[in-house]
């Protein structure tokens, strides 16, 4: 009976334990703790299973670890606190009390948990929460599976990531990201990582001492890892080629290892998804692989791996999510620059692009590229190239550019102005392209030594630079004409223009210009200054020559000769200068009186000095002038940088042009100096001398300058030696102006041509005009007898001859007496020097005897005066038998044996021309039988009369000076 007490009071007490079990879910904390105390030790099984109970498990239920504590059937919110959890009837039940509870237990002990940074809720008994709410523990939206585990830089040590704690991490299935990076675990990574499989963040980067070894096979069982972080530790050999399978790949972070050997290149089969590709500081060596071109978007990480060879890829240089974009030995500026200007220039049309954009040739080996040793361009060379497109301005980041030849080509646009940039450039080469643009700037090329520009289509103006160019070839531009633009280009420091039909010419100085002037046309004014200026010292230093001459050489016994001579000295001087001036040129008009003639001289004289003025600006060098006849002969080769004249003139044609000009222009420069040293003789009257200086001044100012013209026009626009010898005798044509002239107003009126043309008895016409208004009964006698001489029959025309010879005497000797009047001072100084030697005889009776003697000896001075000037023309005419005693009546003293002589020479000449005239008709007899004897004989008196006529007219005319003579001595 007491044993069924027993048993009833046991079941009261299970009871009432039940009721306080459903109390305390719903009674305070304290209270619960009170209770549990109470139950401790007392209760052995608490089957709570199959009821409708919901909600979290309450952890002190964990203080029944003696109780047989049943918790099925029921709607409890798992996970069940770990305390309870370790109940051994409820750590069965894997949905109140996941396995991941014993793997994160194990996991905290494995890795010294208590010592880490922040361990927070870990194995933290009196936690009411599930383990999801521990530190770095992150799980599902249901807290059912632990989906992160974010452990990094939290002092994990001492353990290793062995196989037994990876075994264990691999229970947790639904675990997809593990990071513990920056701790200290040790060790390798084992083959077993490959258990977490569906792992895919693994994150084990930065551990203080550094996992070694290398990386496990089994780490690509892990098929869905899209981010993977070994960076920073101590893993050695090689990267692995098997990466390339992780089609899911976005981060992989090998960064800061031992790896060595060569970059795999399937890692470029992680081209669609690798956001970030990390292998810097390495020792990975070899070549980039090009396939890593293929990771467009990735961000690719290789610095800081020294044993890797450059160049690295071009392509990959050219992606601004490459690290190593700056590197200049990996990827050397100037090889994107070469780029740029390839892909700017089209150069996948180019004629000869090899090795261009070669990923791994170095770009000094590229076509047309040439570098220096320390791998820098110094010379880009593609002419003829097919280069199209424009010029990149990053050529101006080839700094050290030394030689830039892009010509004949088709490039096109403007001249980039980052040209200026290239300090050290020294050759520039951009001639036959299609640039264009009216502003082009070279900036400060101080060291250019060459720069073509022709062959474009350039205007504007180009800048100067500064610099002295050397050689016709240096600077070239398209500044000469026709242009075409309306202007030409203008450029001031270019040494060769060329056209617009790709003909050069050189821009440099004439002769001209480098002795100070401006052009032709202003040295023209100082040419025909030089040459006055230099007949007016001809004609002073001929004027002074003849006055020291005449002081030094005339006498007083010889002034009376000489002025008798000044006439004869005139005429001869007036019949040299028509000589010399032409006689068939209407320049001789000048020296004439004839006003009409003057105006015809002017004419002429400005009408070729016009012509040749025309002449003078056509040959202007002027290569922006496009009225110029300048012909452009040199030309410049599109594959040369040397410009060449292509004229065939050579020194024979020079020799030719030289012999010509000097057989046709040299007589008139001797004539004209010859004129103007007339000019300066004092025996003319002032307005001989002007005329004479000024015909023979402009006689020879139009043959020097033609000769002038002719060298400058030729020199501009003679190409051939034939050419140079063609343009000069139409040069010279401009010359035979004035003899063409004069034979045309011959043919229209020849009377008039006589009334202007210069005649040698022309200068003294004043001189004889008072004779001529004086016509004394006798001149009238001989006029008529001159009328009836032109009726003459044309058989006697030799007879005529002589007596025209007559005539001409007479006239002669009527000159003569005009000079007398003109020389009585030379008279009266004559007769006062002999009065002064009868003066020495002292006798008053003696002197008068002496002026009477005087008188008489006057009196027949004009005589005398008369025989010699009638012997000096007689001379003139003919060498005759009488000459030595004509001149021994020159050299008599007295007037009796002048007028001996006179009488002498006048019957001996009166004989010869008789006799002459018989033997004339006599043997013109034969051939003309009209004429008789008798009417020769009737003529010839005629002629006989007139000329008797003359002569006594000739000595009324020498009484006058014999009175005259009279009066001076009686004065005397």
């Amino acid at each position: 009976m007491g044993r069924q007490v027993f048993q009833l009071r046991n079941l009261l007490l299970d009871i009432v334990l039940v009721l306080a079990v459903l109390v305390i879910a719903n009674t305070s904390k304290c209270c619960q703790l009170l209770l549990s105390f109470l139950w401790k030790g007392v209760l052995h099984v608490l089957d709570l299973s199959n009821n409708m109970l919901d909600g979290r498990i309450p952890h002190e239920l964990g203080k029944l670890q003696d109780t047989v504590l049943l918790l099925k059937g029921n709607s409890l919110t798992p996970p069940a606190p770990r305390v309870v959890c370790t109940i051994a009837t409820v750590m069965e039940d894997e949905e109140l009390c996941p396995p991941e509870i014993k793997i994160l237990e194990e996991f905290y002990h494995t890795f010294n948990g208590p010592e880490w940074i922040n361990n927070e809720y870990w194995l933290d008994e009196t936690e009411t929460e599930s383990y999801c709410t521990w530190h770095g523990v992150i799980c599902d939206e249901y807290n059912m599976s632990t989906k992160k585990l974010a452990l990094g830089h939290n002092g994990l040590s001492t353990g290793k990531l062995g196989a037994k704690i990876l075994e264990l991490l691999s229970r947790m299935t639904k675990l997809e990201s593990m990071d513990l990076s920056g701790n200290d675990i040790m060790g390798t990574i084992p083959p077993e990582i490959a258990m977490l499989s569906n792992i895919l963040v693994l994150d084990l980067s930065n551990q203080k001492q550094g996992l070694i070894g290398k990386i496990p096979d089994g780490i690509f069982d892990l098929v869905h890892l899209t981010h993977l972080s070994l960076a920073g530790n101590k893993l050695e050999q090689n990267i692995p080629s098997e990466f390339g399978i992780f089609e899911h790949m976005k981060v992989l972070d090998l960064s800061t290892n031992g790896f060595s050997f060569p970059i795999p290149s399937e890692l470029g089969k992680l081209k669609d998804t690798l956001d970030v590709l990390n292998l810097s500081n390495n020792k990975l060596e070899g070549t980039i692989p090009l396939e890593l071109v293929r990771l467009k978007q990735a961000s690719k990480y290789l610095s800081g791996n020294e044993e890797l060879l450059d160049p690295a890829p071009l392509t990959l240089c050219l992606m601004s999510n490459f690290d190593l974009i700056h590197d200049t030995r990996l990827c050397p500026p100037e090889r994107n620059v070469l780029q740029d200007i390839y892909k700017s220039a089209k150069g996948q049309e180019w004629t000869t692009s090899s090795l261009w954009l070669s990923e791994y040739e170095s770009y000094c080996e590229w076509h047309g590229v040439k570098c220096n040793e320390k791998n820098h361009t110094v010379k880009l060379e593609l002419p003829n190239n097919a280069l199209s497109g424009t010029l990149h301005p990053d050529v101006a980041n080839l700094r050290l550019l030394e030689f830039l030849d892009l010509s004949d080509n088709e490039i096109k646009g403007s001249i980039p102005t980052e040209l200026g940039l290239l300090e050290n450039l020294i050759y520039l080469r951009l001639s036959y392209n299609s640039f264009v643009g009216d502003q082009t700037s070279l900036g400060q090329l101080k060291n250019l030594e060459l720069i073509q520009l022709h062959g474009n289509r350039l205007s504007g103006t180009i800048p100067n630079l500064g610099l002295a160019f050397l050689g016709d070839s240096s600077f070239i531009s398209d500044c000469g004409n026709p242009s075409d633009f309306d202007e030409s280009l203008i450029c001031e420091e270019c040494t060769m223009c060329c056209n617009a039909q790709s003909d050069c010419y050189p821009q440099r100085e004439t002769g001209v210009q480098s002795m100070g002037f401006n052009d032709y046309v202003h040295f023209t004014w100082i040419l025909f200054a030089f040459i006055f200026g230099f007949a007016c010292v001809i004609a002073t230093a001929s004027f002074v020559v003849d006055k020291y001459k005449n002081r030094r050489d005339m006498l007083p016994n010889q002034m009376l000769t000489a002025s008798f001579s000044i006439k004869k000295t005139d005429q001869k001087d007036a019949k040299y200068a028509l000589e010399m001036i032409g006689h068939d040129s209407v320049y001789q008009f000048f020296l004439g009186n004839s006003r009409a003639g003057w105006a015809v001289f002017i004419a002429t004289i400005f009408s070729q000095m016009w012509m040749l003025f025309l002449f003078v600006e056509g040959a202007e060098i002027d290569l922006s002038n496009d009225k110029t006849d300048l012909v452009y002969t040199w030309k410049c080769p599109r594959d040369q940088d040397e410009c060449r004249d292509t004229a065939d003139l050579d020194w024979q044609g020079w020799l030719a042009f030289t012999i010509l000009m000097v057989a046709h222009l040299l007589k008139d420069v001797i004539n004209g100096s010859k004129m103007v040293i007339l000019s300066g003789k004092a025996r003319h009257d002032n307005l001989t001398r002007i005329k004479f200086f000024l015909g023979g001044t402009l006689l020879s100012a139009v043959a020097s300058f033609t000769f002038y013209v002719s060298s400058i026009y030729n020199a501009a626009i003679a190409t051939s030696n034939t050419e140079i010898i063609f343009n000069s005798v139409i040069i010279l044509f401009i010359c035979d102006i004035d003899e063409l002239i004069y034979e045309i107003l011959e043919v229209i009126n020849a009377e008039w041509v006589e009334k202007m043309s210069f005649h040698k008895n022309e200068e003294h016409s004043e001189d004889v005009e008072a004779p001529t208004k004086s016509k004394s009964k006798y001149d009238d006698d001989s006029e008529s007898d001159t009328e009836e001489t032109q009726n003459w029959s044309g058989s006697n025309r030799d007879l005529e001859g002589v007596v025209q010879g007559l005539e001409r005497e007479v006239q002669t000797l009527n000159e003569t007496m005009e000079l007398l009047v003109e020389n009585n001072k030379g008279l009266k100084n004559l007769l006062t020097y002999r009065a002064r030697g009868r003066n020495q005889a002292g006798a008053k009776s003696t002197r008068k005897q002496s002026r009477s003697q005087s008188r008489s000896r006057a009196s027949d001075a004009p005589n005398q005066q008369l025989d010699d000037s009638f012997s000096t023309q007689s001379r003139a005419r003919s060498r005759t038998p009488a000459k030595a005693a004509i001149d021994e009546s020159l050299a008599s003293d007295t007037p009796t044996q002048l007028d001996d002589s006179f009488s002498t020479r006048s019957r001996a000449r009166s004989r010869a021309s008789a006799e002459s005239a018989r033997s004339r008709s006599r043997s013109g007899s034969g051939s003309q039988t009209s004429d008789s004897p008798t009417e020769l004989d009737d003529s010839f008196s005629t002629r006989s009369r007139a000329t008797s006529r003359a002569s006594a007219k000739s000595t009324r005319s020498r009484s006058q000076p014999n009175a005259m003579l009279t009066q001076l001595d009686d004065s005397y």
